[in-house]
């Protein structure tokens, strides 16, 4: 807006140019500084928010090996194997927690090695798990009771206690370390952005007020010969005036979004990890009413947590500042590996999914993450609009330019009347008809079509009502 005026000003050659340039480059460098200081906080808040991650997956970690063990014992009671149902879950998690810590705590080797150690110990509880169940399966139930009874097992859990409780102690040393030089960055910000805005609204008011009084003082010597073109003018300027007070407003709007949903997702982080923590008995053994209350707490931090993420990545996507970083995308690999990632969900509603392979091996032009985002909401909503039976399919086509990656369910379908306003923000289907804990604000599929959109591609839908949905993302083939 300054330097909009500021060229007005120097146009009509009032005489002031320094006077005209000089403001818009003190507020550039003022905005400058207070970007750089942003970027720090961000990058201090992604540090914290590797370590809440690191808290709450090996927190999970702990929990899935004492189900599995109990599931375990209860087999081997009971000869029942509905009793092994989170001994299989634990083992199919697995090696997808053990990434997810090997991700977050890749900048520190010491606590690289201590997740290494969980890992090995891990596998070894879960093989000896094996061991007795594979005993038990033979008819040999009292050999397998017998090794249970050893202290082997005991051993190794109590080894992964202690491996836990240090990678959570050394999580929560760079939880303080990060809480208190983001405070400090905060601070920095604050002040730069509070000077820097100060300077652009009397910057404003001033350089309004001068071009105001010359264009007043030009518009009096000339009523008489110029009243039309005057009236003209008149008309532009408050036109141009409330399309730049739309753009602050929406502009501010996107800022606060962002500033809000950065401060709400740190302490809600904090809630889950310290719960995972509780809910392990590090802080005294807790009985079952209490661990039913913790895993309330658990459950709805994470559906918030969820539903901020969501505003965030629309904030970002609105404001332009989401980074696309494109590269061929192998999409077979890609469709696999979401269907591995789905595989507990739809395995505890009962629908059926299927990945038809391309006809060849495509490639698409796209952001590998981005697309894997884009991918997993359509396919989250295809879960939750689907009853159990149903059925859904992943497939793909492909000519010499564009490669189309196509979801289909056999779910409760869309309203035709419905179909073209589902892309649009906050806008959500059958809400009525959903749980409570599957509701989200109606950004998924906005969110989706931007990125898609973003990476030079598109999404559409076809879809009747009580027979399902087809969803279509299109993007460019990657040359060869």
């Amino acid at each position: 807006m300054i330097w909009s005026l500021a060229r007005r000003y120097q146009a009509d050659r009032f005489g002031r140019p320094v006077a005209v340039l000089a403001p818009p480059l003190l507020v550039l460098a003022v905005g400058a500084l207070a970007l750089l200081a942003l970027r720090q906080v961000s990058l201090t808040r992604q540090s914290v928010d590797r370590a809440h991650r690191v808290v709450e997956t090996s927190a999970r970690v702990l929990a899935r090996l004492l189900d599995a063990e109990t599931g375990q014992r209860g087999y081997l009671i009971t000869g029942d194997e509905s009793y092994l149902a989170p001994y299989d879950s634990a083992r199919s998690q697995m090696p997808a927690a053990f990434r997810r810590l090997r991700e977050a705590v890749a900048d520190d080797p010491a606590q690289l090695l201590r997740v290494d150690s969980l890992g090995a110990l891990a596998s070894a509880k879960l093989e000896e798990l094996r061991v007795t169940i594979d005993l038990q399966r033979a008819n040999r139930s009292a050999q397998a009771l017998a090794m249970t009874r050893t202290d082997r097992g005991s051993a190794v859990m109590n080894d992964v206690r202690r491996m836990v409780t240090a990678i959570a102690g050394a999580a929560e040393r760079r939880l303080a370390e990060g809480a208190v030089a983001e405070h400090s960055l905060a601070q920095r910000s604050s002040i730069l952005l509070v000077v820097g805005t100060g300077l652009a609204v009397l910057l404003s008011l001033w350089i309004n007020i001068v071009v105001t009084r010359e264009s007043t003082a030009r518009a009096v010597a000339l009523a008489g010969r110029q009243q039309a073109l005057s009236e003209r003018q008149a008309l532009l300027e408050r036109e141009r005036a409330a399309r730049l007070e739309a753009e602050i407003a929406n502009e501010a709007k996107a800022q606060f979004l962002t500033t809000m949903s950065h401060e709400l997702r740190t302490p809600l982080n904090a809630i889950s990890g310290y719960t995972d923590i509780l809910a392990m008995g590090i802080r005294g053994e807790l009985n079952a009413e209490q661990q039913e209350d913790l895993r309330r707490i658990k459950r709805a931090s994470q559906h918030l947590l969820a539903l901020i993420n969501d505003i965030l990545n629309f904030a970002r996507l609105e404001a332009g500042h989401v980074e696309i970083r494109l590269g061929a995308v192998d999409v077979d690999v890609t469709l696999a590996e979401l269907g591995t990632l789905i595989e507990p969900q739809v395995r505890a509603r009962g629908i059926v999914v299927t990945h038809d392979p391309c006809p060849s091996p495509v490639c698409v032009w796209a952001d590998r993450e981005k697309l894997q985002q884009v991918l997993l909401n359509l396919l989250t909503n295809a879960i939750k609009f689907t009853d159990a039976g149903g059925r859904i399919t992943m497939r793909c086509q492909a000519d010499g330019r564009q490669a189309r990656l196509i979801i289909s369910d056999t779910g409760r379908g869309i309203a035709a009347d419905r179909l073209a306003s589902i892309f649009e923000p906050f806008v959500q289907i059958d809400r009525h008809q959903t749980h409570e804990s599957q509701q989200g604000i109606g950004l998924g599929l906005a969110i989706s079509r931007d990125l898609a959109r973003a990476m030079g591609g598109d999404i559409t839908v076809e879809s009747r009502q009580g027979e399902g949905s087809t969803f279509t993302v299109s993007l460019p083939v990657a040359k060869q």
